[in-house]
């Protein structure tokens, strides 16, 4: 665990924070600040005692606990702002070629946690089974090279409802879904498709979507039917009759080139109006053709549509689950030790705040030019040792601990190896 005064702030991450500090009052934006740096540092578990850096509550825990959970401040304010940001900068800014994507991720909470609200036992997904957890629908963008979270919405069970701090309205998790493609759109995030997992494929999703005049990709289940030569058949039935034969080859979210053998039928698919066009893709291993990995089953209401061009864009969809990822592993978005939803989202705001300077930091290069000036050495070779999130994380780390920033300084010939190290 790690104390430091705010003086000892790295200058590059106090100008990033300092532009969105109108979201805090004045009396606040100093513990926002440390609260947002300590996301960049080592806790076993992460908490406002954490960030105090004390075992017990003293002064400025009180402080802290005060700024987080007894202010008047808003995380929808931050995420706009976030996401501002975003898109000022082509090399971070979302284009048409990429996909809006919807998806839920969860934060496990303890068995014997009663409290905290929204959470109770039901599917978590990082966990694989059902578990005591809070559920989050998320919207993303991803490209290629992209990716990023827009915004996001708790699910809070129905019979929670009444009894929060703020009372709410039950939503569904499609109701949110529909609430996330509206914001994306209100916010005017480019996207060509907007994908979904299988769990979100119903009527009702479908036909909200037709409406907003957006197109849509999805999976079918393999139990779902389609109507093949007049008659329904299971949707794993399709192998056998429109076989995937055409081979192709695709970027996925991390720009990596697979193999797929693919086909396509436009047809109908029982519970949903209208045609779909349905694409089958089976991986292969490029040079002997062999099966590898699942197949999948796409569908789109995008019926004159290039089938390539949908297995790629719904490829791009795990664009999102890294997101997810990368905001858990390096930024703590599912450490909280709140109870009431409106701190818990104030925290999953300024940890995605905290994953947008990882991500703008890669892109942007700026990060790697002020690791030069302290090295003495080309932005360029910085940008070399600073490929992943990880390797960012821990120069960052190298950068806020004050012996770490003394011995830099104190040193222009160490190599980036060193706090890259550390």
């Amino acid at each position: 665990m790690f104390s430091f005064p705010t003086k000892q702030v790295p200058e590059i991450m106090t100008r990033f924070f300092g532009g969105f500090r109108e979201c805090f009052t004045p009396g606040t934006q100093e513990r926002m600040q440390e609260y947002f740096v300590s996301l960049f540092l080592p806790h076993k578990r992460f908490s406002i005692q954490a960030v105090a850096g004390s075992k017990e509550p003293d002064a400025q825990y009180q402080r802290l606990q005060y700024a987080f959970s007894d202010t008047d401040w808003n995380p929808a304010q931050l995420d706009d702002m976030r996401l501002n940001y975003i898109m000022r900068s082509p090399a971070t800014a979302p284009t048409t070629g990429g996909i809006l994507a919807i998806d839920d991720t969860s934060a496990c909470k303890a068995r014997s946690t009663k409290h905290t609200e929204g959470a109770k036992v039901q599917y978590c997904g990082s966990e694989g089974r059902l578990a005591n957890c809070n559920v989050f629908v998320y919207s993303g963008y991803a490209d290629s090279n992209k990716h990023f979270l827009i915004d996001s919405e708790p699910y809070i069970p129905k019979e929670q409802c009444d009894k929060l701090e703020s009372p709410v309205k039950f939503r569904s998790k499609i109701e949110l879904c529909k609430d996330l493609i509206d914001k994306a759109i209100a916010k005017g995030i480019p996207f060509s498709y907007i994908c979904f997992d299988n769990w979100y494929l119903c009527r009702t999703l479908v036909e909200y979507i037709q409406r907003r005049k957006r197109h849509f990709i999805s999976e079918l289940a393999v139990d779902d039917r389609v109507s093949i030569g007049g008659r329904w058949m299971r949707a794993d039935g399709l192998v056998k009759a429109i076989p995937p034969t055409k081979a192709v080859t695709v970027s996925d979210a991390s720009n990596k080139s697979r193999s797929f053998l693919i086909s396509a039928r436009i047809t109908k698919v029982r519970g949903l109006p209208g045609k779909y066009q349905i694409i089958l893709a089976q991986e292969i291993e490029p040079s002997t053709k062999k099966q590898i990995g699942k197949l999948f089953i796409l569908i789109t209401e995008h019926l004159c549509a290039n089938a390539e061009f949908i297995l790629h864009s719904y490829l791009l969809r795990w664009g999102i689950e890294r997101c997810f990822e990368e905001c858990k592993d390096f930024c703590y978005l599912d450490h909280y030790q709140v109870r009431r939803i409106s701190r818990i989202r104030r925290h999953l705001s300024l940890a995605v705040l905290a994953h947008t300077f990882l991500y703008s930091a890669r892109k942007l290069g700026s990060f790697s030019k002020s690791i030069g000036n302290i090295l003495g050495i080309p932005a360029k070779a910085v940008k070399r040792e600073l490929r992943t999130f990880g390797d960012l994380l821990r120069a960052i780390r190298a950068l806020i601990v004050q012996k770490n920033q003394k011995a830099l300084a104190n040193d222009a010939t160490l190599p980036a190896a060193i706090f890259l190290g550390l």
